[in-house]
């Protein structure tokens, strides 16, 4: 559910969990932490319009206000992606929205809200093919001219001319989030 992260992700941050190799892959119980954008973004906005093979697009839009004189930001960012995807029949249709409203209450106090949702529709390629179904379909897509990996035995149309596949998913799971930072001194 976390389609375009990456446009509001200012920081990414990887902690290592226990393991014998320094390396994160083996380990146990990592964490990754997400810095949003937030209070600190000055005044900006974008729009823009990406496209890319398979049919992929992505519309999107963003706008941060900065911090103004009563101390208060907001970040607003919102996207369409869609496209048909590499795989035979795999269409997508996805958007994002994300809000970010912060109060610098003093030099010691910030409050902010968050909220982030990210509306998908996608179809899947879930049932495999045996070795021998597979060198059919390589020696079929040979002929064709086509990429033998590409195929999936779970799209095609009905009688009636209808789109059936059983692997079809629509989800949406909203993340909201209510922080209050407190730097603390020694004083």
């Amino acid at each position: 559910n976390w389609t375009c992260l990456s446009d509001i992700t200012a920081e990414l941050q990887s902690q290592r969990g226990i393991g014998a190799c320094k390396l994160s892959t083996p380990s146990i119980g990592g964490t990754i932490n997400i810095v949003t954008k937030g209070i600190d973004v000055g005044k900006s906005g974008s729009v823009s319009y990406a496209i890319g093979g398979e049919g992929y697009n992505k519309l999107s839009f963003s706008y941060n206000s900065g911090i103004n004189d009563k101390g208060w930001a907001i970040n607003i960012l919102g996207s369409k992606i869609w496209g048909e995807g590499y795989i035979q029949g795999l269409s997508f249709d996805a958007q994002n929205f994300f809000l970010n409203l912060t109060k610098r209450v003093n030099a010691n106090h910030q409050i902010s809200f968050m909220a982030y949702t990210s509306p998908q529709k996608h179809y899947k390629r879930l049932n495999a093919l045996t070795v021998d179904e597979w060198n059919k379909v390589k020696h079929m897509y040979a002929i064709n001219g086509k990429h033998w990996s590409c195929y999936n035995p779970e799209y095609g149309f009905d009688k009636n001319g209808q789109r059936k596949s059983n692997e079809y998913e629509e989800y949406n799971a909203p993340f909201l989030s209510f922080n209050h930072g407190w730097e603390l001194t020694e004083t």
